[in-house]
C-alpha cells in the first residue's frame, strides 16, 4: 500500500544516487526523481553537477523543478523555471535544499551546435529542520534578448516560481530603456527608466508582479522593456526561492 509519499511497488530509498549521464546536447533533457517513502513532512538535500564534455565549449545546464507536497492526493504541484522564459542555471556543482517530499528535476542542455555536457544528481531525504541548515533554497536564472531596432517593447513573461528580478545591460548597450511591471496581462504596476551609462553597480532585486492566473498563458505577469530605438541586448535575471510557500 502506498503511504502517499512514494509510488507503490518501487524501491525508493532515502538516499537516491544517480550515475552520470553523458552527451547531453542542446535541448536534451534528463529527468531525476526523488520520492520520500517515510513521511510527507520531509524534504530533499540535492547535489547537482553539470560539466562540459570538452573544455572551451559554450555548453551550459539549466534546471526545471517540479515539487509535490504528498498531502493533497498527489495532485498539488509547484514549478520553478521555464526553458523559454528563464530557469535556474547549474555551473559546475550545486547543492540545494528542497523542502518537499516529492521532487522532479529536469536538467536541460543549452549549447551551440553539437556541443555536449555531463550531468549527475544525488538526493538525501531528511527532516525539514535538518535540511534547511545544509543547503540553500535560492537559485538564479536569466534570459537575454535583443531589443528591436525600432521603437517598441519586448516582454519577458515571469517564469514559474520566480519571486524577484533585476535588469542589466549587456556589454555595449547604450540606449536608455523603460522597465514596466505588468500583472494580469495588462495592469501596469509601475515603470522606471534605466540608462546603461548610469549603471555603475549591480541592480537591486525587485519583487515580481503578482500573477492573477498562473496557469493562463495569455494572462501572464511580465516585465516589459521599451526602447526608442537600438537593437541591443539586455538581460533579465530571475530569483527563485524553493522555500517560498506562496
Amino acid at each position: 500500500m502506498s503511504d502517499g509519499c512514494s509510488p507503490p511497488g518501487q524501491n525508493w530509498r532515502r538516499r537516491q544516487p544517480y550515475a552520470p549521464v553523458k552527451g547531453l546536447g542542446n535541448g536534451t533533457k534528463q529527468l531525476f526523481t526523488f520520492y520520500d517513502q517515510g513521511n510527507c513532512t520531509s524534504g530533499w538535500l540535492i547535489d547537482l553537477a553539470a560539466l562540459r564534455d570538452a573544455a572551451g565549449d559554450l555548453w551550459e545546464c539549466r534546471i526545471l523543478i517540479t515539487v509535490r507536497d504528498g498531502m493533497r492526493g498527489d495532485t498539488w504541484a509547484r514549478k520553478f523555471g521555464s526553458v523559454s522564459e528563464g530557469a535556474p542555471v547549474v555551473n559546475g556543482s550545486l547543492r540545494v535544499w528542497i523542502p518537499y517530499p516529492m521532487v522532479e528535476i529536469t536538467m536541460v542542455g543549452i549549447a551551440a551546435g553539437a556541443q555536449t555536457g555531463t550531468v549527475q544528481a544525488q538526493g538525501i531525504c531528511m527532516d525539514r529542520s535538518e535540511g534547511r541548515s545544509l543547503g540553500g533554497t535560492k537559485l538564479t536564472g536569466f534570459r537575454t534578448q535583443t531589443l528591436g531596432s525600432g521603437a517598441g517593447s519586448t516582454t519577458y513573461a515571469v517564469p514559474p516560481g520566480a519571486i524577484a528580478y533585476k535588469v542589466g545591460a549587456v556589454n555595449g548597450s547604450s540606449t536608455a530603456i523603460k522597465v514596466s511591471e505588468i500583472s494580469g496581462g495588462d495592469d501596469d504596476l509601475g515603470t522606471y527608466g534605466l540608462t546603461p551609462a548610469n549603471l555603475t553597480a549591480p541592480q537591486p532585486w525587485y519583487a515580481t508582479p503578482p500573477p492573477t492566473d498562473p496557469s493562463a498563458s495569455s494572462n501572464q505577469s511580465a516585465i516589459s522593456l521599451a526602447t526608442a530605438g537600438g537593437a541591443e541586448d539586455w538581460t533579465v535575471t530571475w530569483l527563485f526561492d524553493l522555500e517560498d510557500m506562496a
